[in-house]
């Protein structure tokens, strides 16, 4: 595994042993992969909002961001939206595909 994977491989992969977390958050985790991969020839910085609007009953998105999985990277004006990245895409899109959260290429 290259060097540049492995932080978001193994924060993902924290995550997922994690008893009290792992089914309610790893699907927020993929709703946030998703939008990483939308937003990512323009930035990559997506909106904490969609992702909870995907996910429907996670208040904010601090637990992936504790784990490392995803960082603030700035808020809205009035800092009513935060923003985040993904900074290790590849590394969580591994391990998501090891733990058959999505499909491989």
């Amino acid at each position: 595994m290259a060097t540049s994977e492995f932080h978001g491989y193994q924060a993902v992969m924290r995550l997922a042993v994690d008893p009290d977390k792992a089914e309610k958050w790893l699907p927020v985790v993929v709703s946030a992969y998703r939008w990483a991969v939308r937003v990512h020839d323009k930035g990559g910085e997506f909106a904490g909002a969609w992702v909870v609007a995907d996910s429907g009953w996670v208040p904010n998105l601090r637990v992936l961001g504790a784990y490392g999985i995803v960082q603030k990277s700035g808020s809205s004006r009035g800092g009513q939206r935060a923003y985040y990245r993904m900074a290790d895409l590849q590394g969580v899109k591994r391990a998501l595909t090891e733990l058959h959260r999505i499909e491989p290429d």
